[in-house]
């Protein structure tokens, strides 16, 4: 199966001919990541909030299934419903995972870890336009957006679709991609401080209740400064290597 590496700035975009409506789902898809965050797949709508989405979260996989009902005559819309299956799986190690929606059941496997749920909204109908993977780009009707994935993602099925391959043999001509076909070494925007006075200035983290903070670093120094960011009054985040 034909693989993809995602550096954070990456995406694969499937955006479908026709909106599409299912009442039952069958996705499974292969990753390996260090991060403990980032979008695998989501599903996305530009009419409404539906989504099925996987992401990275904690080391988790999670599962989210929102059927919304902005246009759809139902009387009420309960919010998306999570699952969470397997732990620590940001060890650089390929997982499976697999979902299976039937109307208001539905279950996530990922690799032997199985978690099940029951809906209890009204509404069994996923409407969407896109199948999105390593950032999602439809952000109209989503309030909070996942982190970017960095890793390395295959054989994604949706519904009988190995959307992967058909993007990479040409087999279906509305894929939207950046990310790079083969195992790539992944370095996410690299820099080099060559002397004690080299630095990087960015803008301040709009890290307000909560963050996710990832980056690698390699040195042959044991000790110094990595990042430090200052907010108002005297909060500020800092890390620094001390002593290797």
């Amino acid at each position: 199966a034909s693989i993809l590496s995602y550096d954070g700035s990456m995406y694969m975009k499937v955006v479908m001919p026709n909106i599409m409506h299912t009442e039952a789902e069958d996705v499974s898809l292969r990753f390996r990541s260090q991060r403990a965050y980032g979008l695998l797949m989501a599903t996305t709508s530009r009419d409404s909030a539906d989504t099925l989405r996987l992401e990275l979260d904690g080391g988790r996989v999670k599962l989210t299934v929102n059927l919304d009902c902005i246009r759809i005559n139902c009387n009420s819309s309960k919010g998306p419903e999570t699952l969470y299956a397997g732990q620590k799986l940001n060890d650089n190690e390929w997982h499976t995972v697999r979902v299976v929606r039937r109307g208001k059941t539905y279950k996530l496997t990922v690799d032997d870890d199985v978690a099940e749920g029951q809906m209890v909204g009204d509404h069994t109908r996923l409407e969407f336009h896109n199948i999105e993977t390593g950032i999602m780009t439809e952000r109209r009707f989503v309030s909070s957006i996942p982190s970017s994935f960095i890793g390395h993602l295959q054989s994604l099925r949706f519904n009988g679709m190995l959307y992967i391959d058909l993007c990479k043999n040409g087999d279906i001509d509305y894929c939207e991609l950046n990310a790079r076909f083969g195992v790539r070494s992944i370095i996410a925007d690299p820099v080099t401080f060559k002397s004690k006075s080299s630095y990087l200035s960015l803008a301040t983290l709009q890290a307000y209740a909560s963050m996710h903070l990832f980056f690698q670093f390699k040195t042959t120094s044991p000790d110094g400064f990595i990042i430090f960011n200052s907010g108002d009054g005297n909060d500020f985040i800092a890390v620094e290597l001390v002593k290797g």
